[in-house]
């Protein structure tokens, strides 16, 4: 059984899959952590929502990680070094969630299977 990342497109299920957090699961969770970005559920659901704003905000922090305090900074920076990926990779692939989303909705929907 799979365990791939994917983000809805459309709330009626679409998915797209974008391919860098497969089977990270708990991975993805402790970025958003580190971001400050709130989702429903828990660091083990698979399946789990994002609100736009606070997404955008999480990648506002990445954009600007040399201006934040020095402990969410370690915080942020450690949790990409756990999957090998720089802030300017992570901004591009946050990017590339958002894009993904269904524009009529306003929370990103996750879902690893």
């Amino acid at each position: 059984m799979g365990c791939r990342l994917h983000v809805a497109k459309k709330y009626d299920v679409q998915y797209a899959s974008i391919d860098y957090f497969n089977y990270l699961i708990e991975e993805f969770h402790y970025i958003l952590d580190a971001l400050e970005i709130d989702y429903t559920g828990d660091v083990y659901e698979h399946d789990f929502e994002v609100g736009k704003e606070q997404w955008r905000t999480g990648m506002g922090k990445l954009a600007t990680l040399n201006s934040q305090e020095p402990e969410a900074k370690r915080e942020i920076e450690e949790s990409l070094k756990r999957v090998s990926l720089t802030p300017g990779r992570m901004l591009e692939i946050m990017t590339e969630y958002l894009n993904a989303s269904d524009p009529s909705n306003n929370y990103l929907n996750f879902s690893f299977f």
